[in-house]
């Protein structure tokens, strides 16, 4: 569990450092709260998503005996709240779909970074031992 919450932490970590980039240069090159607001809402959106799918493919995977009928139940519930959500966004008036999309792209950008980071340090520690 150590190492899930560790990955779910730096992920994190990355994509805090991630949004926080363009959430700097639109706050200095001119004062956007919607465009700002958007972003965040974005990213915050695509860390909590991922942050809980990690902890429920860890709950399947060590748990379930019958792994493809939750996965694929986990899969349909996933895509369904999704698409319930973003068909929601275009309702939010404040929200910029634009920048909410740039929130989210940073996750993936995020995971990246803290896989290889992770995986770094996995390799450094086997060298050790």
């Amino acid at each position: 569990m150590r190492a899930v919450l560790r990955i779910i932490l730096v992920v994190l970590a990355i994509q805090v450092a991630v949004t926080l980039i363009p959430f700097s240069i639109l706050e200095l090159n001119n004062n956007a709260p919607n465009k700002t607001l958007s972003m965040i809402f974005g990213s915050t959106f695509a860390w909590v998503n991922f942050a809980l799918l990690v902890l429920l493919w860890r709950m399947i995977f060590e748990t379930s005996k019958k792994k493809v009928a939750l996965v694929l139940v986990l899969i349909v519930i996933k895509y369904g709240i999704l698409i319930g959500i973003f068909s929601n966004t275009s309702k939010i008036t404040w929200l910029e779909s634009m920048w909410f999309a740039v929130g989210i792209m940073a996750n993936p950008i995020s995971v990246i970074i803290g896989g290889l980071n992770y995986k770094l340090l996995m390799k450094n520690n086997s060298k050790e031992n």
